[in-house]
Formats: C-alpha cells, sequence, structure tokens
C-alpha cells in the first residue's frame, strides 16, 4: 500500500463528510425542479400557445368538455357560439385547446332541423 496517498483519502473523506449536507440540498432542489417547477411552466407554455392561437372561427374546447366555434374575441374574454343563435361569454383561461377538422366527430350545420319533419300535431279541444 501507499503511504502517500493515504493521508489524501483522510483528506477527502473528511471534505465529503464535512459537505455532504451540501450534496443532500443540491439534490433535494434539483427534484423539486424536475418535479414541480418544470412541468408547471411547461404546462404554462402550452397554455400560452393555445390562447395565442385563438381567432374568430376556431372550434375551441373549453374546459367543462363544451365544445363551440369563437364569435368575437378580446383581451380577456371570447364570445363562443354553442349551436346556431346559443352565444356565450367566457374567459380565454377556460379554453383547452382549438380543435382541428380531423378532431370533430359531428358535423352541423344551420339548416339542419332537430325534430322529425312533418308530424302532425294533436289537435286541442
Amino acid at each position: 500500500m501507499n503511504f502517500v496517498a493515504l493521508p489524501l483519502l483522510e483528506g477527502e473523506q473528511t471534505f465529503l463528510q464535512q459537505y455532504s449536507w451540501l450534496l443532500y440540498v443540491l439534490m433535494f432542489v434539483a427534484i423539486i425542479y424536475f418535479m414541480m417547477i418544470r412541468p408547471n411552466k411547461k404546462r404554462f407554455d402550452d397554455q400560452r400557445r393555445v390562447m395565442d392561437s385563438l381567432a374568430p372561427g376556431a372550434r375551441v374546447m373549453l374546459s367543462s368538455g363544451i365544445i363551440g366555434t369563437i364569435r368575437a374575441l378580446g383581451d380577456a374574454q371570447l364570445v363562443v357560439e354553442l349551436a346556431p343563435g346559443v352565444e356565450v361569454t367566457a374567459l380565454k383561461q377556460v379554453v383547452v385547446k382549438v380543435l382541428g377538422a380531423d378532431e370533430e366527430e359531428f358535423e352541423y350545420s344551420d339548416s339542419e332541423s332537430i325534430a322529425a319533419p312533418d308530424e302532425e300535431k294533436p289537435s286541442e279541444d
């Protein structure tokens, strides 16, 4: 065994023993960053991208699961048409995503009728 290296090993052990708390603090900070700060920042950036892509005529899904078409757009609010003639005002923050044409399951038009055509109403006597 080399007697010259023995004091170096003792010095390294005392250095690690003295500053081991620093290693634990750095590991704790790294865990907090990767578990909390980074995902929240990514979620915020995604929401910012969605808000920047809003435009009148776009189909959007709100946080409640309601899908509609943007009719008017303001600084903090937007008007969403849920059905022909049914409009609601909502905050921009409730828009979860902008839907593409491939994400639409149903197609609606103003000319479609919900009631059965040519049904006779019973007469009231």
